[in-house]
């Protein structure tokens, strides 16, 4: 493990709400939080560039405000940041190869093609060799844990229990790197890790008394023999099938 956390960076809410995922990770992680951001010339520069100022003067004072606010809300957590002149999803799949998990910022639209249409984060995704993390504007510690009991402020709120961890299990196709990703996030955070797995009944190459417990038990084989042995101590799963109503 690298132990670094990257965050990619460009002002928007979803960026710094992402930069602000990666402080927690990255203490949780016990590791160093990388902040990137990128930036090609342009002759005509982005509306949110001032008109008197550059646009890399305008990028270093944005990581410099980005670092600074991270800084003062996670002091425990090393920050590094950096702003150079580059296309920005090559930059951010140079980050994401020294990283354990890189995040990003996405407006969270119309499901998960809302995640990336539009934006770089299609182009990081399908291409990055470390597990890429999407944040919406908005979500904070509360959004991660179990709702408080009445009476509990909301700076305690962070000693709640975490939300059950979710895994999308394809059986045919596991994927080695995503079953120990699920793992281990949920480790870290003593929560449950619940797998999913949907299907269509009685397709023709299934048998037709092919019962959701028999999807349940291929679900569990498929982690133990995909898993790596080293992420599943301390993690509780809990195996779910869905199929479509008729």
């Amino acid at each position: 493990m690298l132990r670094h956390v990257a965050a990619g960076i460009d002002g928007s809410p979803e960026s710094l709400a992402a930069a602000h995922w990666a402080a927690r990770e990255a203490l949780r992680r016990d590791a160093t939080l990388h902040l990137v951001h990128a930036w090609e010339w342009h002759p005509r520069p982005a509306p949110s560039v001032p008109a008197d100022m550059s646009q890399r003067a305008w990028a270093d004072d944005l990581m410099t405000r980005v670092s600074d606010g991270i800084r003062a809300a996670h002091p425990a957590v090393k920050v590094l940041d950096r702003s150079l002149n580059a296309a920005p999803a090559a930059a951010l799949l140079a980050a994401a190869d020294q990283a354990d998990v890189l995040v990003l910022g996405s407006r969270g639209l119309r499901g998960l093609t809302g995640f990336m249409m539009g934006s770089i984060s299609q182009r990081v995704v399908s291409r990055s060799p470390a597990p890429v993390v999407l944040v919406r504007a908005g979500v904070g510690t509360c959004a991660e844990h179990l709702p408080a009991p009445g009476g509990v402020s909301p700076d305690e709120i962070s000693q709640t229990p975490y939300r059950d961890v979710v895994l999308g299990l394809d059986t045919g196709r596991p994927c080695d790197e995503l079953i120990e990703f699920a793992f281990d996030a949920a480790r870290r955070r003593g929560a449950a890790l619940r797998v999913i797995h949907a299907f269509r009944p009685h397709r023709p190459s299934w048998p037709r008394t092919d019962s959701s417990g028999q999807v349940a038990r291929r679900c569990r084989r498929s982690m133990n023999t995909s898993s790596s042995p080293r992420c599943a101590p301390g993690a509780r799963s809990t195996p779910m099938c869905r199929s479509p109503r008729p």
